[in-house]
């Protein structure tokens, strides 16, 4: 499976907030559950001096248990 366009355009709007130091780490609340998460956020400063926050990730507790990395040739690590 490709990574689609629109996640790649994200990751650079992202790389560029690190590069500007406009990131953050936010709790959010999930709208279908109504559950707290902490999310990787950008912070987009607006001309008034307002903030947007802007999520762009979810931590996960534990990456390693719930994620199978790719493997070299294709695929995934069982």
């Amino acid at each position: 499976m490709a990574i689609p366009d629109h996640h790649t355009a994200n990751f650079d709007t992202l790389m560029r907030a690190f590069s500007e130091g406009n990131v953050a780490l936010l709790e959010v609340r999930e709208r279908s559950t109504g559950k707290t998460r902490t999310a990787l956020v950008a912070v987009d400063t607006e001309r008034d001096g307002g903030v947007t926050f802007v999520p762009f990730a979810i931590m996960t507790d534990s990456p390693y248990d719930e994620y199978d990395p790719p493997v070299p040739g294709g695929g995934f690590a069982p």
